[in-house]
């Protein structure tokens, strides 16, 4: 064990604990019933009558009326890890900010393909759909409708470009059935709360000379905008969004029904003015408007305001939409400014004031790190050292803390949240969940990912915004259940705290076990797990 690691238990055994204020009781891994991980049963008994009640920072935030939202899926990412979608699920539930996965049209698309042979993804969205349900997290479906495989007269599953969806009947009507299939499973879920993004970005991906040829290999894609370009593209999704808006009605009248574009159809104007006046007389005008512009594939804040604010003020004032912005969380690609280019901190908070200003109706962020953070000008925060990877398993720190910037648009109160960091004893990871009085039941908080060997530093994970009235009984105890194949953790309840005062798992990690270093009530506990599973009751101090 690390030196670190033997300094905090010993703070965690003489310290916290000198008057038996944590009682703990092994759990046999062959009783254990209902959630995977938990203990059996009801959590051990403990005496915390001499503790005080908990304390939360006294800060409140105000509630801004905007959609939240964070990317579950990641674009050649699939299929996830068990612990990946329960995680994250968990942890947008508790942040009251919905998860957005992707759909394509067919059982398995060209994309999915290339992640491996057998993925369905029916099969693949349905898992996500019930994690979500189980961990409260509400779920918006994006499909992209460019990625697909439909079946057209007695052919095999092909990909169908646009312009033979719009020009042949039966490529039209094998459009509309694998949207309503997507959409019916996804509903069947999400009905009293159903969102659905129509996604294509012909404007980047299919080229106006039709063949399916993407834009990107094209010549035409120099001396862009073109009206010309523009409005055969404008034409083609016209039809192709009118169809999908109906269709997804006709499912579920009250579903709201988003329209995503690439940039380049953003750029000529009076095209998609005119594109969304026929939409409109045709009682198909989307619900809202879903665009995505990163401050990294800009070269200055400067530009990306004046770029952001000009085509947003489109949107609202001249199309009349809501708008629902996607921001940049993420390390980026390789295309145009943005090669493994990390926002900072202060980038990432920038960002949030401009669209505050901008008065967007949603907010959200990408969370796939496409590349390896290997630009560090900008004092980028949390890097990543590792690519195509999801922000929540290569920079859990920047996830936290642009989920934390979001959650505090929905007007929090730090008074009643709690952290829970937990550094697992070895390099095993540990399943923690914890006992919710007013369910009567353990619920999963997360997965804690051990040690490396030859680490220099206890690697901790930090479970934020855990709400006090769930987990504390009395506001004085809290009954914790740690599952690992290694010997434990050690776990410690602090104060959250509003993002102004984040603090990244490293700081926690140097500051935690001195004195003064966090203020308010906190408790420590060390969880032996025998066999598998191990539980206690924590005081609070």
């Amino acid at each position: 064990m690390h030196e670190k690691s033997r300094r905090w238990q010993r703070a965690s055994v003489t310290v916290a604990f000198a008057s038996a204020a944590i009682v703990a009781a092994l759990a046999d891994a062959g009783q254990q019933t209902g959630l995977p991980g938990a203990p059996a049963g009801p959590p051990p008994g403990g005496d915390c009558a001499s503790s005080q009640p908990f304390a939360g920072e006294q800060i409140a935030t105000a509630v801004r009326p905007i959609s939240r939202y964070m990317m579950v899926s990641a674009w050649h990412l699939e299929p996830y890890s068990d612990a990946y979608l329960d995680d994250v699920l968990s942890d947008l539930a508790r942040h009251r900010t919905a998860g957005i996965v992707y759909g394509t049209l067919g059982a398995t698309t060209a994309f999915l393909r290339q992640r491996g042979a057998g993925i369905d993804e029916a099969r693949l969205n349905e898992s996500i759909y019930r994690k979500a349900q189980q961990s409260e997290a509400d779920l918006w479906l994006q499909l992209r409708i460019y990625d697909n495989q439909l079946v057209v007269g007695d052919a095999s599953a092909r990909n169908v470009t646009a312009e033979e969806i719009v020009a042949n009947p039966a490529a039209g009507a094998s459009y509309r059935e694998a949207l309503a299939r997507d959409v019916q499973l996804y509903d069947r879920y999400f009905r009293q709360r159903c969102v659905v993004i129509v996604f294509e970005e012909a404007g980047i991906y299919h080229a106006p000379e039709g063949g399916g040829t993407f834009w990107s290999s094209s010549p035409k894609r120099l001396r862009r905008p073109n009206y010309r370009d523009d409005n055969i593209f404008g034409e083609r999704f016209e039809a192709l969004f009118r169809e999908a808006y109906r269709t997804i009605k006709s499912i579920n009248p009250a579903c709201s029904v988003g329209m995503h574009l690439g940039h380049s159809a953003v750029e000529n104007k009076p095209v998609l003015a005119a594109s969304f006046d026929r939409l409109a007389a045709d009682s198909a005008r989307p619900d809202f408007m879903f665009y995505d512009l990163y401050f990294q594939a800009q070269p200055d804040f400067e530009r990306y305001a004046q770029k952001l604010t000009e085509r947003l003020g489109f949107i609202t004032g001249t199309l009349r939409q809501r708008v629902m912005h996607l921001a940049q969380l993420q390390t980026m690609n390789d295309f145009q400014h943005g090669g493994g280019r990390t926002p900072s901190r202060e980038d990432i908070d920038r960002v949030v004031q401009l669209d505050e200003q901008l008065g967007v109706s949603g907010l959200g962020f990408y969370t796939k790190n496409a590349l390896p953070t290997t630009w560090f000008g900008n004092g980028p925060f949390s890097p990543n050292s590792v690519g195509q990877a999801t922000l929540y398993e290569s920079a859990k720190d920047r996830w936290d803390y642009g989920l934390l910037k979001l959650f505090e648009t929905s007007g929090v109160d730090f008074a009643d949240l709690f952290d829970l960091v937990v550094e697992p004893r070895g390099s095993a990871p540990v399943t923690v969940s914890l006992y919710d009085q007013k369910a009567g039941s353990w619920t999963a908080v997360g997965t804690a990912r051990g040690s490396a060997a030859g680490e220099a530093l206890a690697t901790v994970t930090v479970f934020r915004a855990l709400d006090a009235s769930r987990y504390m009984e009395d506001r004085r105890r809290i009954a914790l259940g740690i599952a690992s194949a290694g010997s434990g953790a050690s776990v410690w309840v602090i104060p959250s705290e509003p993002a102004s005062r984040f603090r990244t798992a490293d700081s926690l990690a140097s500051e935690i076990q001195r004195s003064g270093t966090v203020s308010g009530s906190r408790a420590e506990a060390t969880v032996e797990t025998g066999r598998s599973t191990g539980s206690a009751t924590v005081c609070i101090q």
